[in-house]
């Protein structure tokens, strides 16, 4: 399974970039990177965020959208 997810997100970045669009990267703030997997307190299981993942999600795209308005 995260042999796949990463082949979904590496195509995902390849077409982002042939789109020339921007991506909120919500993957990195909800990871461990001492382990690669989801930190427990961001997901029900290890594919569905929980409130507090949705919660930490909400801060990033609140941080991204708030860049984006300053480089402007």
């Amino acid at each position: 399974m995260a042999h796949r997810l990463e082949n979904y997100r590496e195509a995902f970045r390849n077409l982002v970039q042939e789109q020339k669009v921007v991506m909120i990267d919500f993957y990195t703030p909800l990871m461990d990177a001492d382990t690669g997997w989801g930190k427990e307190e961001y997901f029900y299981d290890d594919a569905h965020p929980s409130h507090a993942g949705y919660r930490k999600m909400g801060e990033t795209a609140t941080t991204f959208f708030k860049k984006q308005l300053h480089h402007q």
